[in-house]
């Protein structure tokens, strides 16, 4: 009798050891399950292209042949070249050194600085400056200063539909120029010449059907089938500077608001978006719905808009390689090997080596 109890509470040990055994598998299982969707998440959460974890950059300066320190814009065209809108002119990076090309307008006091660079379809680059429109040709070494006695203000937009389009946006109103002819035609945004609406500050074409067009203090919609033009105030205090096209949004940078979403779905303003500097001076595609921003005085924020959150910032604090040279970033680019330029202020060019 006391060999069969002693049996059964061995057999009742070995039971307890066995379930305890298989709540500890089951709660490896499930820790391990949590490792694995965590790491998963921020494998799957880290921008693509590495933009933000973006290891060793290479500088760009006047030891280069850099025009000039301040870089307002950088601009890829279909030959690899690499463009940057400086505050003295415009230059041509070949990945080992840079070409200048100056800008001669006839006012030596005016500031040359580039606000825009986009490629014609004959392999002309259009440069929008703060003394006109220059054309650089194709095969010429010379920039030429276009339509002087029409487009004689500053020029702040440029966009090219493909098809021998050019669509100019300056202080007093839009141009469309058409390459084939060298047709020019003027367009106001509102009929009022001295209007705040005619002051133009960046274009965004719409698959061809139409262009939006930023002005101060609102976003104008150009439709090309019917010439008519359709406005959507913008209700924030500061100004208006930057615009780009991603997926069905349009980003609105402003210089005291942050970022604006503005629905392609809904034709609707989202919430202004404070990504830590409100001073905004371009925004990149950085994979999936994320989207880079660069402020003038506090570097770069990675945000999602999906998790309405930044995930990411870089500045001159950040440790090790991933130090900016300058918290001033004026302009950026992720190219199409998803390569990231950054363009400061008084601090030339960082671009990330593949």
């Amino acid at each position: 009798m006391l060999k069969k109890r002693a049996g059964l509470h061995r057999n009742r040990k070995v039971s307890i050891f066995a379930n305890e055994l298989i709540a500890m598998h089951v709660r490896n299982l499930t820790i391990l399950k949590a490792i694995t969707v965590t790491f998963l998440t921020v494998i799957t959460s880290i921008p693509l292209f590495s933009a933000v974890d973006f290891g060793k950059m290479r500088p760009v300066s006047s030891k280069d042949g850099l025009s000039d320190l301040l870089v307002n814009v950088i601009y890829k065209d279909s030959a690899g070249y690499v463009w940057f809108g400086t505050e003295s002119g415009l230059d041509r990076f070949d990945g080992n050194r840079v070409r200048s090309f100056s800008l001669e307008s006839g006012n030596s006091n005016k500031s040359r600085r580039v606000n825009a660079v986009t490629s014609g379809v004959k392999g002309s680059i259009f440069a929008a400056t703060n003394v006109g429109l220059f054309e650089l040709a194709s095969g010429s070494n010379t920039p030429v200063r276009i339509f002087p006695d029409r487009i004689s203000g500053a020029v702040s937009g440029l966009a090219s539909d493909g098809r021998g389009s050019l669509y100019i946006g300056t202080d007093s109103g839009g141009f469309i120029m058409r390459e084939g002819n060298r047709d020019l035609r003027h367009r106001l945004v509102v009929p009022d010449m001295m209007s705040a609406a005619n002051r133009v500050r960046a274009l965004a074409m719409d698959r061809n059907k139409g262009l939006w067009i930023l002005a101060e203090h609102a976003l104008h919609y150009l439709l090309f089938e019917t010439d008519n033009i359709i406005t959507y105030p913008l209700n924030v205090a500061s100004t208006a500077s930057h615009l780009r096209k991603l997926g069905d949004v349009l980003y609105i940078g402003t210089q005291g608001d942050g970022i604006v979403p503005f629905s392609l779905a809904g034709f609707r303003f989202g919430q202004p978006v404070d990504v830590g500097n409100n001073v905004v001076t371009s925004i990149c595609e950085a994979g999936g719905d994320n989207i880079l921003v660069s402020t003038d005085g506090e570097g770069i924020f990675l945000y999602s808009p999906s998790e309405k959150r930044v995930s990411r910032y870089l500045s001159t604090s950040t440790e090790n390689n991933r130090s900016l040279r300058s918290n001033s970033v004026y302009s950026m680019l992720v190219d199409d090997i998803g390569r990231l330029w950054i363009g400061y202020f008084q601090r030339g060019v960082h671009y990330q080596c593949k």
